[in-house]
């Protein structure tokens, strides 16, 4: 079953999973939308999204980018092993049970609702 979709119009500072690593965004970064990381998601593909605000990111807004996302799936982890579900192990360290990063870096993530914990 997959998760269920966020609004596309909900920015990134908006999303409430990430306020603890906000800080790592850039200004750029925080104003994008889901949909704009959906976007995103298609520039990574090798495809043309034409949307302004993805042609504007600078390789340090994909940086911080990265930063705060990874910073949200290292703290589902953490929380995922507490709560005793299987997590991050030495010989795999990105528990792709918890998060769907494995196909992009964060545009899924923001788009889809990743906590395993949400009701």
């Amino acid at each position: 079953m997959a998760p269920p979709r966020r609004d596309p119009n909900q920015r990134v500072g908006e999303i409430r999973a990430l306020e603890p690593h906000l800080q790592r965004a850039t200004p750029k970064v925080r104003e994008l939308t889901v949909a704009d990381l959906e976007d995103l998601e298609t520039k990574f593909k090798g495809q043309d999204p034409r949307n302004p605000k993805v042609a504007e990111l600078s390789l340090e807004d994909l940086q911080s980018l990265e930063e705060t996302f990874q910073g949200m799936r290292q703290d589902a982890a953490r929380r995922a092993q507490q709560e005793g579900i299987p997590g991050p192990t030495p010989e795999e360290p990105d528990d792709w049970s918890i998060s769907c990063c494995s196909c992009t870096p964060c545009c899924c993530c923001a788009a889809a609702e990743v906590d395993p914990f949400a009701a």
